[in-house]
C-alpha cells in the first residue's frame, strides 16, 4: 500500500472573473500535453474534494505566467470570454463548455500554444509542468504536489538502506525555502539548525526557484554524504553550514525505564511493525519488573501507516470504542475504525502522552482517540494540524502527483488538521526536557490512572513549578 509521506486555504475568484470563466467552448486539443491530462484525470477520480474547473483553469494560466510573465491576460473580456496577448498574437477562450476537469486540458492546451511554451517547443514538459503546479497551487493544499521525474526519481530511493537525510522538515512561506522543524539527536540539530532560519542554497544551488519537493529531494543523498546549506537573511546575516547526512539517528522504537519504574516509549515514525514492536518491548520491560506508568513520547513523530496507528490503540483501548474515521473522495470512501479487541491490554497503569508542534497525521489520530476516550493525559505543545492521508500517482513520463485523497476525523468526530491541544501545556526549555521532567514528577506525585485526577495534579504541579520559577 502506498500511503507516502501529509489547514487549508482557498483562493477566491471576484464575481466578473467567475462570470468569464463560465463561457468556455474549445475543441478537443488535449492530446498534445498528455501529462497534463492524465493528471487532471487523477485528481477528478481520486481527489479528496469536489474540483473547480474554471478555477484549475484560471490558476493554471496564473502558473504559465511565472514562465512567461509577458502574456497578457484579460479577465473578463468585453465579448463575455477570456482574451489572452503574447507579442502580436490573441487568443479568445470561451467557457460555456468547460463543466470538467478533464476539459480544462484542452483549453491550456490552446493558451500554451499562444505563449509557445508546451511540450512541442520544450520535449521536457516545461511549460506543461509549469501549468500544472500553477493548477494544484490553486487548490490551496500544501500537500497535494506535483514531482518532476528527476524529483520523484530522487523521492523513491529516500527509503533504500544507503540513503539519508539530516533531520530537518521545510516549509514554502512567501515564496522562500524556510526550515519548519528540526529534530532532536538529528544532525541538523548538532550543527545547530533552528526552526524558522531561511534556507538560501543548497549544496551551492540557489533555493529562489526551488519547489518545496525539489528542496525536499536536495536534502536528500548518500548516507555519509556531505551536505552543505546557506542559512539565514541576506545580505548580512547569512551562514554557511556542514551537515552529513546520517541513517540511524531518529530511532523508530525506543523503551527504556527512568527511576519509580516508569517506562518511556518514545515513537520517531509509524513505519511497518512499528504497533508489534512497541508491543513486544513493553511485554518484555513488564515482565521484568512491575510498572507504575507508561509516557509515550509522540514528539517529532510525523506520522505513517494508519493501520500501524489503529493497532497501537488496540493496545490501549478496551473493545467496541472508536478510534477515528477516515472520509475521501466527496465522503464517497468514508470508513470508520473501532477497536475489536483481537489485541491484548498492554497495561492499564497511567497513560501520559507527550506531544508538540511536529507530531502530526497518525500521530495526531492516536493522541485524540486517547484523550477523548479518557485513557491518556496529553501534555506538551498544540500537535501540527495535518489531519489528510495523501497517496502517489505516478504519471506515464515518469513524474507524479502526491494527492490528498482522504481526511482523518477523531473518534468525536473532530477534523485532525485544526491540530490537537494537549491538556496541560508545558513547552521545552533551553538545553533541558521540561515535558518529559514535567511527566516524571507528575507521576511521581500521584498513581492514579484516572485522566481527571492527573489533570488536576498536573496544573498544581505547574502551578508550584511558575511559582519557582518568580
Amino acid at each position: 500500500m502506498m500511503r507516502p509521506i501529509l489547514r487549508r486555504s482557498t483562493q477566491s475568484l471576484s464575481i466578473p472573473i467567475l462570470a468569464a470563466l463560465l463561457l468556455l467552448a474549445l475543441p478537443a486539443r488535449a492530446q498534445k500535453l498528455p501529462t497534463l491530462t492524465e493528471a487532471l484525470e487523477f485528481l477528478q477520480a481520486n481527489y479528496v474534494e469536489p474540483l473547480d474547473p474554471e478555477r484549475l483553469f484560471y490558476n493554471g494560466v496564473l502558473g504559465l505566467r511565472e514562465r512567461v510573465p509577458w502574456i497578457e491576460i484579460y479577465f473578463p473580456d468585453v465579448k463575455g470570454g477570456v482574451r489572452l496577448v503574447h507579442q502580436d498574437q490573441e487568443l479568445r477562450i470561451k467557457f460555456e463548455n468547460l463543466r470538467k476537469p478533464k476539459q480544462v486540458a484542452p483549453a491550456l492546451t490552446q493558451v500554451l500554444d499562444l505563449a509557445g511554451g508546451g511540450r512541442g517547443s520544450s520535449g521536457t514538459g516545461g511549460g506543461e509542468y509549469t501549468v500544472i503546479n500553477g493548477l494544484l497551487r490553486g487548490l490551496g493544499d500544501p500537500f497535494t504536489v506535483f514531482l518532476t521525474p528527476a524529483v520523484y526519481g530522487k523521492l523513491a530511493r529516500a527509503g533504500d538502506p544507503d540513503m539519508a537525510e539530516v533531520g530537518i522538515s521545510v516549509v514554502q512561506d512567501n515564496g522562500f525555502i524556510v526550515v519548519g522543524g528540526v529534530r532532536r539527536s538529528s544532525p541538523a540539530a548538532r550543527a545547530g539548525i533552528e526552526p524558522g532560519e531561511r534556507v538560501l542554497a543548497i549544496d551551492g544551488e540557489s533555493t529562489e526557484l526551488m519547489s518545496k519537493m525539489e528542496a525536499v529531494a536536495a536534502l536528500w543523498g548518500k548516507a555519509g554524504s556531505a551536505i552543505s546549506l546557506r542559512l539565514g537573511e541576506p545580505p548580512s546575516s547569512e551562514r554557511d553550514v556542514i551537515v552529513v547526512r546520517e541513517r540511524g539517528w531518529a530511532g523508530v522504537v525506543e523503551v527504556r525505564r527512568e527511576p519509580g519504574d516508569v517506562l518511556v516509549v518514545r515513537l520517531g515514525t509509524f513505519d511497518r511493525g512499528v504497533a508489534a514492536r512497541v508491543a513486544e518491548q513493553l511485554v518484555a520491560e513488564i515482565d521484568k519488573k512491575r510498572v507504575k506508568a507508561v509516557i509515550i513520547d509522540f514528539r517529532e513523530n510525523p506520522g505513517g501507516f494508519l493501520t500501524e496507528g489503529i493497532e497501537l490503540l488496540e493496545r490501549f483501548l478496551p473493545k467496541g470504542v472508536q478510534l477515528a474515521r477516515v472520509a475521501g473522495a466527496y465522503e464517497a470512501r468514508a470508513e470508520s475504525y473501532r477497536s475489536e479487541g483481537r489485541k491484548k491490554q498492554l497495561t492499564s497503569q497511567p497513560l501520559i502522552v507527550l506531544v508538540d508542534g511536529q507530531s502530526a497525521s497518525v500521530t495526531e489520530l492516536c493522541s485524540r482517540a486517547l484523550q477523548v476516550h479518557r485513557r491518556g493525559l496529553l501534555v506538551g505543545r498544540r500537535t501540527f494540524g495535518k489531519g489528510s492521508v495523501q497517496s502517489l500517482f505516478e504519471l506515464s513520463d515518469g513524474s507524479a502527483l502526491k494527492m490528498t485523497v482522504a481526511r482523518y476525523y477523531g473518534p468525536d468526530g473532530r477534523p485532525i488538521d485544526r491540530g490537537i491541544d494537549p491538556d496541560l501545556v508545558v513547552r521545552e526549555a533551553e538545553g533541558r526536557d521540561r515535558p518529559l521532567e514535567f511527566a516524571l514528577a507528575l507521576l511521581a506525585r500521584t498513581s492514579s490512572s484516572r485522566l481527571e485526577t492527573l489533570r488536576l495534579e498536573g496544573r498544581a504541579l505547574l502551578k508550584s513549578w511558575k511559582q519557582e520559577a518568580k
